[in-house]
């Protein structure tokens, strides 16, 4: 064995883990989901990759295919699809958060499917990203972003922005709980 890693999710501790991981195990790598729609996911983990002088494979570069710019208003999900379980605000708002990222596509020969890869591999220390191909059509798409230019740091920048504001959409108040 030449390298060993560690695959996280949000749902299991994935910030502690993969800290412990780089701090006390020989990770080499370490696997997480990162995409423009959801960067608090990985910004601790990034800093203690770098630190630490390790790797990071990105997962879900599209976050669950919101960022190939190919769903609708009207868009629904086949039974047992797991987005089909998420809230529908999630399509509505993530609708409304890809419009905000027109100006990575319009007039610069990009298609969002690509410019979520190429931002995903902005950060020096993510050694590769890892889409969910599941047509031929996707894979095509999906190696033309190594055609693509990389986004500038102002690209990023704005990026990290619009997330800061939730892309301008208003975040919706939390339910109150029943007394």
């Amino acid at each position: 064995m030449r390298a060993v890693g560690v695959a996280l999710g949000p749902a299991i501790g994935w910030r502690d883990e993969g800290e412990h991981a780089l701090r006390e195990r020989p990770a080499a790598t370490v696997q997480m989901i990162h995409n423009a729609l959801e960067l608090d996911l990985g910004r601790a983990l990034i800093a203690a990759v770098r630190a630490h002088g390790r790797s990071l494979l990105v997962r879900v570069p599209h976050a669950s295919g919101m960022l190939e710019g190919c769903y609708t208003a009207t868009t629904t999900f086949a039974e047992g699809d797991h987005r089909r379980h998420r809230p529908e605000r999630w399509l509505r708002e993530g609708l409304q958060k890809i419009e905000q990222l027109r100006f990575l596509t319009d007039g610069t020969g990009r298609t969002l499917g690509r410019v979520a890869l190429r931002f995903a591999l902005h950060e020096p220390c993510v050694a590769s990203v890892l889409p969910n191909v599941y047509e031929l059509s996707q894979l095509d798409e999906f190696v033309g972003a190594s055609d693509c230019a990389d986004l500038d740091a102002e690209e990023v920048a704005r990026v990290v922005e619009l997330y800061e504001y939730n892309y301008g959409v208003p975040r919706e108040a939390a339910p109150v709980a029943a007394p």
